[in-house]
């Protein structure tokens, strides 16, 4: 059952109710003992009685609406803490860091998040303004996040963003807020992701690209499932004689002399085996992207 959330509205309920009903008492009693009167003394007594009987019966009414309202209120009140506790459970087993904003403070953090900004224990940054621990380069945006999510009540498309650790060392994340009520406040649930892997994976990525493009070497990437052609460098598409989108029609098999074409799986072994040992060390190992490798094959062997 849904709870009243403003008190105001509830006390204003319930005197109403009490003033109509004192109101109507006092009319129609009133009215009824003045059509049966017969003596003063009768009406002495009647009027003691009518008292009596408007003070049992308004109590009883008031402990009924109170009774009411306050069952609403503890269900409430129960039903929000097995959510808080269900969120609780929920976050803080989350594998990604998550923490929440409010007046632009920290109001919690789960164990990922206390890990991710370096901290031994929550409650060193708790309370704490979450723009110490945000690259000065990003308050501006910052500032502009937390207003649009605290009181535009709109969520923040994610974003990449660079952290400030407890040790002052920085880390590449990507974030996400969206609005969130906090211990009644208004204020942001805000989900981490590390990114520093990842960008280093990327800068890998493009520096190989850029060395491969820009070889001599006749350089083929190929699905060592089929033989097809899923990349080529600006050396190959010069020997071979093919645009960039002829050549990826072919299989590798198609680029052979028929006597030859036996050798591809040796080769394509051999290429994986080349690239195994020379990225193995890498953040990323690109063997996993592209199937094979073939570089400086020839036209025949």
């Amino acid at each position: 059952m849904k709870s009243n959330k403003n008190p105001t509205l509830t006390a204003s309920k319930i005197a109403l109710i009490y003033a109509l009903i004192s109101v109507a008492w006092i009319l129609f009693s009133d009215q009824l003992l003045a059509a049966t009167m017969t003596t003063v003394e009768t009406m002495t007594v009647l009027q003691m009685v009518k008292g009596w009987a408007f003070v049992l019966t308004t109590s009883v009414l008031i402990f009924f609406l109170m009774r009411q309202e306050m069952t609403r209120f503890f269900k409430a009140d129960q039903a929000q803490k097995a959510s808080e506790s269900k969120f609780r459970l929920l976050v803080e087993n989350a594998p990604d860091a998550i923490f929440v904003q409010t007046r632009s403070q920290f109001a919690y953090l789960n164990t990922a998040a206390t890990a991710l900004f370096g901290a031994t224990n929550a409650t060193e940054l708790i309370g704490k303004s979450v723009m110490n621990r945000y690259h000065p380069d990003f308050h501006d945006i910052i500032r502009q996040r937390i207003q649009q999510v605290n009181q535009e009540r709109k969520p923040a498309p994610p974003i990449e963003q660079v952290y400030v650790r407890m040790d002052g060392s920085h880390l590449k994340v990507e974030v996400n807020s969206i609005p969130f009520i906090f211990n009644g406040e208004n204020g942001a649930l805000v989900f981490v992701r590390d990114i520093t892997e990842r960008k280093i994976a990327e800068e890998a990525l493009h520096r190989f690209e850029l060395l491969v493009e820009n070889s001599r070497d006749i350089i083929l990437f190929i699905d060592r499932e089929d033989g097809r052609i899923l990349e080529a460098n600006t050396a190959a598409l010069a020997a071979y004689g093919y645009s960039r989108d002829e050549l990826l029609k072919f299989k590798v098999q198609d680029l052979r002399e028929p006597n030859t074409v036996g050798l591809v799986p040796d080769q394509m072994a051999q290429a994986d085996t080349l690239v195994n040992c020379k990225i193995s060390n890498s953040t990323i190992n690109l063997h996993l992207i592209f199937s094979s490798i073939i570089s400086a094959w020839p036209l025949s062997t």
